[in-house]
């Protein structure tokens, strides 16, 4: 089966508006009603097992709803709070941290790679804003590991060895090529400068704004307790490999790295996007506006930035990100001009006659919008 990272039976919608000790007030009643509904009519048009979903209203507490279930074997409902894996979203947080480091001064979006990561002086021009952006022209490296190996754990080092092994694909910032072979390196420059462990500095920014959900699990323990995720095939049962159902690790945390180590449950996607994106409790709003403006254009109203998808829509401008990895999908993302961000959680790619589909978390996130904005 080929690894891609980004990115039923009866069910229990479930609601719940938590309360975060910050005496804030609840969204109103006929918000929340709207955003559950939406919820479950997504849910039973894509067919998937299970949905988690947060909305944050700036001045407001998170809303939380799910709709589905966590295990195919028991049929037990999702709850709200169930954490799963976020995958790419990860790279929101590790360029966070490299941005930070950029802004005090530890580090220049100019700085050469090798200067960092020695094993990769040989590419000449490699700059680390190349890594943010996706333009570096390294190779991708998870297709380059035997099927076999993927659910043992990994060094840093032995990944690296097999990027820098690899030929650039194109001469850096000359195009955009999203890759994780990107942030996996990010992870190591953070470690060059700070002195600690990439999974400290991004977990302590998580803990600071995200809350204890939302996690960088350890690479020498696996992922920890999160819920099963699924491959379903046509017609909607769950594929099987080696006779296991649950895809939780058939993909070991540590293979990811910077790129996609990250669990958390979706209140904690949502209040990481409003801090990051939505204040400055994070970054400076001239980094955010740097963030943007270095981007690379994917067509129409989309851009890829420093960590960030920049687009535009009948809603106004979005900043967001998402991921996807085997049987696990996510989105998060907030709206600037509205404080208001969104995040979903889902446990299961859909293979369809155009190949698996790791992208709908998206169709849930348009149709929290929508209903978020309904008159």
């Amino acid at each position: 089966m080929l690894l891609l990272l980004l990115a039923c039976g009866p069910t229990t919608p479930d609601s719940a508006a938590p309360d975060t000790g910050s005496g804030l007030p609840p969204i109103d009643e006929v918000t929340s009603a709207r955003l559950q509904a939406a919820l479950e009519q997504v849910h039973a048009e894509l067919g998937v097992p299970g949905i988690t979903a947060a909305y944050h209203q700036e001045g407001h507490q998170v809303w939380t709803g799910s709709v589905g279930i966590v295990d195919w074997d028991t049929q037990a409902a999702i709850a709200p709070q169930q954490p799963l894996k976020a995958g790419s979203i990860t790279k929101t947080v590790t360029a966070a941290a490299t941005l930070q480091l950029v802004e005090a001064g530890d580090l220049g979006l100019d700085d050469g790679v090798g200067e960092y990561v020695p094993s990769l002086a040989q590419h000449e021009g490699l700059q680390v804003r190349h890594l943010l952006n996706h333009s570096s022209g390294l190779e991708e490296y998870p297709a380059l590991i035997e099927a076999s190996e993927l659910s043992e754990p990994w060094t840093e080092e032995a990944l690296l060895a097999l990027i820098a092994e690899q030929e650039l694909r194109f001469p850096p910032g000359s195009q955009h090529v999203y890759t994780n072979a990107n942030y996996l390196v990010l992870g190591l420059v953070l470690e060059a400068v700070t002195g600690e462990d990439w999974q400290t500095t991004t977990g302590a920014l998580l803990q600071e704004h995200a809350g204890a959900q939302a996690r960088i699990p350890d690479p020498a323990g696996g992922w920890g307790e999160i819920g099963a995720g699924y491959m379903l095939g046509v017609p909607g049962e769950p594929i099987a490999v080696d006779g296991e159902i649950d895809f939780k690790d058939y993909l070991h945390n540590s293979v990811l790295g910077a790129a996609g180590n990250m669990s958390s449950d979706a209140e904690g996607l949502a209040l990481w996007s409003s801090a990051l994106w939505g204040s400055d409790a994070v970054l400076s709003e001239d980094t955010l506006a740097l963030q943007v403006s270095e981007s690379m254009e994917l067509g129409g109203d989309t851009a890829y930035g420093l960590g960030v998808v920049v687009s535009q829509d009948a809603y106004g401008p979005l900043r967001w990100h998402n991921g996807a990895v085997n049987g696990y999908v996510a989105w998060a993302g907030h709206r600037p001009e509205r404080g208001e961000s969104v995040a979903v959680l889902g446990n299961c790619w859909k293979q369809t006659m155009a190949g698996w589909d790791y992208t709908w978390s998206t169709q849930v996130a348009d149709a929290l919008w929508e209903a978020a904005y309904a008159d």
